[in-house]
């Protein structure tokens, strides 16, 4: 399934299906994870084992989701957005 990531600033991630939806399908509470609001990470490993590529994953209090963007520049963005503290070289 793809989905579109819009971050608000408020600890909350919304998913939506597509840029035109109103309606999220799935929100995740950014607050509270590993003393600071989220920890990210970009694994190889991963996304051999996804057979994916531009893979990362949140790992928030309660929960860790997988994501896929569309290019490694896209996850870096979204890695350092998501998690200032971390600096991600893009190929």
């Amino acid at each position: 399934m793809e989905a579109d990531l819009v971050l608000s600033f408020s600890p909350y991630l919304h998913i939506y299906d597509s840029s035109s939806e109103k309606e999220e399908i799935l929100v995740v509470n950014l607050d509270g994870a590993a003393g600071g609001l989220v920890s990210v990470v970009k694994s190889p490993e991963v996304e051999h084992l996804l057979g994916r590529k531009f893979t990362f994953t949140i790992f928030t209090k309660s929960n860790s989701y997988i994501l896929q963007s569309s290019s490694d520049k896209e996850s870096a963005a979204w890695i350092s957005t998501l998690d200032p503290t971390q600096s991600v070289a893009s190929s």
